[in-house]
This record gives C-alpha cells, structure tokens and sequence, in this order.
C-alpha cells in the first residue's frame, strides 16, 4: 500500500518518507480506505514502513486525528458525514496506554454504539487486540481498531513496546537497562535509547529492512489488520 497523506497529519510523515525513500502518493483518482493515527509519532512512521513492506499498488489515505485514543475515533466519525462519505473502510491505531484491555475494548464499543449504527462486531485470529466494527453512519463502512502494545509485563503500552521489541535485535542489553531505569515504561525507555538522532533513524532503516515474518513477530496485531484492511 502507498500512503497518501491528509490533512492535518503532521509534516514528520514527510520527514521520514524523505528520509526512508518511501514514496507517498499523490492525487489519487479515488480514495476510499484511510489509516487513521491517534497518538502520533512514531506511530505514523511505523505505519509507513509497514504498508509499504506489504507492497502493492493501493493507495490508502492516513491522518493524525485532532484528539488522542477514543477521542481520535470519536472525531472522525462525527465528521465522516461531511467530510469521508465515500470512505468503505478504516484503521483506527491507538495506545493501551495505562488502562486495563477489556476497559478500554468497552470503552471503544460504546463510542461506536453513540456515534454510528453498530452492525456488527468481529475479531481477527483471536487477537485481543484488533477487533473489526461493521457500522453505519451515512452509509455502512468497516473500522478496524488496533491497539498498540505486546502483553509484556510493562507499566503501561504503546507502540513503543513493539520499537523496544526491535530494539532487543540491535542491543539487547542497553534495551534491559533502559526498562530497569524506566520503572519498565516503553515510552520513557525508547525516549533515553533514542537520544542520538543517527541510532534513532537507524532503527526505523532496520525495520524497512526487516523480512515480513520478523515484523510479524514484532507488530502482530499490526500485520495482522493490515492485511486485512488490504482485503476489504
């Protein structure tokens, strides 16, 4: 998949497709799929790393919402009327952060329930974190929800759990370091590791380099709607 990229999503996305070689795509005649990013960076560079590792020609539109997590979710569906009619599916990505699993799964279900017509709700391969909503809002659309984290036993999850995760394969020994001096907070962990600028653009060079199977294992759930979301 080729990125395009929508407002406001900020210009790191830019940045980093500069930095990475990574097209992003331009005008397209039709635009019915979107990846919406509700905690910013880095999630949007991992998310234009792995669509473009699953290659293929279709393009997909990505945003960074205005509002975090749930908010994020709630936002683009309260503007779909005006704003995304013709759009058949979306990827919603966002962090645990410190909130129990099945809270924040509830949490979700009911902002679909107050803000479009839940038709259906599905789970893909028994993952608990990715889970597929049929709705309707002006017409009926799919929203794929990914929650970012590994069921690590951290203080709190995020798509850094899984940058952590890679960063284990470069040097595995400063990564346990970090988490001792971090309480075992990911986020706090990546920030210290990734101080120096050409480590940290050499971590994301590592991922575009990294076969499927090595992503899979380190963003499953990611991997896993992806694909899916290629489908629909």
């Amino acid at each position: 998949m080729r990125i395009y990229a929508l407002s406001p999503l900020d210009s790191k996305l830019q940045t980093w497709s500069r930095r990475l070689k990574i097209p992003l795509a331009y005008s397209p005649n039709t635009l019915n799929k979107i990846i919406a990013i509700t905690d910013g960076h880095p999630d949007d560079t991992v998310m234009l790393i792995l669509t473009h590792k699953l290659d293929g020609e279709k393009v997909v539109g990505a945003l960074k919402t205005r509002f975090t997590m749930i908010g994020g979710i709630k936002s683009i569906l309260k503007i779909m009327p005006e704003q995304f009619k013709q759009i058949e599916a979306i990827l919603f990505t966002l962090d645990q952060n410190t909130k129990d699993l099945s809270e924040l799964w509830e949490e979700i279900v009911d902002t679909f329930k107050q803000n479009s017509t839940l038709l259906e709700m599905l789970t893909l391969d028994g993952s608990n974190r990715v889970r597929v909503f049929k709705c309707r809002v002006v017409r009926e659309f799919s929203a794929l929800v990914v929650i970012n984290g590994l069921n690590y036993d951290y203080t709190r999850h995020t798509i850094e759990d899984h940058l952590i995760e890679a960063l284990k394969k470069v040097d595995e020994e400063s990564v346990k370091n970090a988490l001792n001096s971090s309480r075992n907070d990911p986020k706090a962990a990546w920030r210290n590791l990734t101080r120096n600028e050409e480590f940290y653009r050499e971590i994301f060079k590592r991922l575009l380099n990294m076969s499927i199977g090595e992503l899979k294992r380190i963003f499953p759930q990611h991997i896993l709607s992806l694909q899916h979301f290629m489908k629909i």
